[in-house]
Order: C-alpha cells, then structure tokens, then sequence
C-alpha cells in the first residue's frame, strides 16, 4: 500500500463518486458504514476524510455540516472543495485554484484562503443552480454547483485560510456540459494526482502554524470550564481566540472570563476586542 505523504489533518468535500475514486485511491480511503445519507471515506489513521455530497449547493452545505459533527476534525484541519468545473476557453483537465466564490442567485461572494502561493491558474467561480452548455461571451470564470454551499458551510467551522476549492475543467464551449461528463470525471482526475497532492502539501506551514498556535493556547480548556458551549459554540470560540491571539499575542484571555457572563457573552467579547483592532 503506497503512502499518502499527508501527515495533517484534511477534509475533502466532493459531489459526485467518481470524482472522488480517485482522491480514494491516492490516499488510501476506506468507506464507511451506516453514514446515511452521505458516503464517507477516511484512511487508516482517521486524519484524511472524504463525504461524498451530491449535487447542488444545498447537498454541499449539509455535507459539509455533516462531515465536520461525524469527524471531529481539529482546528487546524484543511477543508477542500474539489471537483470539475466548466470554463468558456480553458482546455479540458486544466487545474484551477478558486480565488473567489460568487454565489449566481444571492450573489454573495466568499473568498478561499489566499495566503499559499501556488504556481497554477487562479479563477473566480460561479455557483450556479443548474448546468449550462454555452458560457457567458468573455467570462473568465469557472461555473459550477457546489462551492458556495461549501464554502459557506466551511467558514463557520474554520478559518478562511483553512479553505482551499480546487477544480478541474471538464467542460467548455467547444466540449458543452453533457450526462458522460461526471461519470469521465475520474480519468480528468487522475492525470492531475501530483498536481493536487502539490496543492495539499503547499498548506503544510501554515497548518503547522495553526497547530502549534492552537496547542500553545492552554487557557482554552480554562475557558471551556467555565461556561457550557455548544458544539457550534466551542467551534466559533476557538475561531475567535486564534484571531484574537493574533491581535493581542501577550495578553490571555483568561482575563476576559470574569467579565462574562455565559458562553455567548464570552464570544462577545471577543468578537468586540476583534473588531477594534481592524477599525
């Protein structure tokens, strides 16, 4: 059995099984039982986990959800979003860095981590709720159906720069969107099996950064004695402690206990001390 090479924790979210066959077989991912409705894969050691969503944005958003309560994932784990994508010009099995997310009906946007630099293609995405065979005149966008389901679940379980959406162009305007195009995903894939591995690794400094940030904050388990958080709650606390740690590095939070007054209000305050420092 070959090594994966992947010594960090990673999160794949992905939304059709033969884009993720794969990622399974690079790094080694068994399935899972009784994980209706989702299928979901992990190695040997539990740190690479893989939920395969299905299509549309909404699948995307709840199996994010889902794989972040059935995995327990640190803090410090790197969330990706990774699939085919359609572009107007780009040739077929091109791979793509997503810089931004724009969500075609809300028109929200959400930005991926942008702090890796990577030497291949970067794009903005569109989500759209239904595929198209004829791009925009002139776009220079990616299209797909997922990643603002994704990402807007990811941001409320991490840290932005924890987020990674990479994309492989399986259609353009001379090779229109068609049924065949998911089920010939995998052959699109698995030309590309260094190039992403190359993206995965370049995410190893900062998430050892994180790591280590995180092991260092030893006031956290303090903090989670005094107050009953949630689970949503724990994972909003220690988003903001690593941010606030960032702004106030001499300072502990510790401190910050006294003057609240339940789970919530610790949040708060941090949150508060947060926004000061950027405005």
């Amino acid at each position: 059995m070959k090594k994966n090479n992947i010594e960090f924790p990673v999160r794949f979210v992905i939304a059709h099984k033969a884009e993720a066959q794969s990622l399974c077989e690079m790094f080694n991912l068994v399935l899972h039982k009784n994980t209706i409705p989702f299928k979901i894969y992990s190695d040997k050691k539990k740190k690479i986990w893989l939920i395969i969503s299905g299509s549309g944005k909404k699948n995307s958003f709840i199996a994010t959800k889902y794989l972040s309560k059935i995995s327990s994932p640190p803090p410090w784990s790197l969330w990706i979003n990774f699939g085919i994508a359609g572009h107007r010009n780009k040739k077929l099995g091109s791979l793509i860095i997503v810089s931004k997310v724009q969500d075609d009906s809300s028109k929200k946007a959400f930005y991926p981590g942008s702090v890796v630099k990577l030497d291949y293609i970067k794009s903005t995405l569109i989500t759209l709720d239904k595929p198209i065979k004829h791009f925009p005149k002139n776009s220079k966008n990616l299209y797909d159906m997922e990643s603002a389901g994704f990402i807007k679940a990811a941001e409320k379980v991490t840290t932005r720069e924890l987020i990674c959406i990479i994309k492989i162009v399986s259609d353009n305007n001379l090779y229109p969107f068609n049924k065949n195009i998911v089920s010939s995903a995998k052959e699109l894939i698995t030309h590309k099996k260094e190039d992403i591995k190359i993206c995965i690794l370049a995410h190893q400094l900062i998430i050892k950064t994180e790591m280590k940030r995180f092991k260092e904050i030893s006031y956290v388990e303090e903090i989670l004695a005094s107050f009953h958080f949630t689970h949503s709650q724990q994972l909003q606390m220690r988003r903001n402690l690593t941010k606030w740690s960032i702004c106030y590095p001499n300072c502990n939070p510790g401190n910050l206990i006294n003057e609240s007054k339940n789970a919530g209000d610790f949040i708060k305050i941090l949150d508060n001390q947060i926004f000061k420092t950027i405005t």
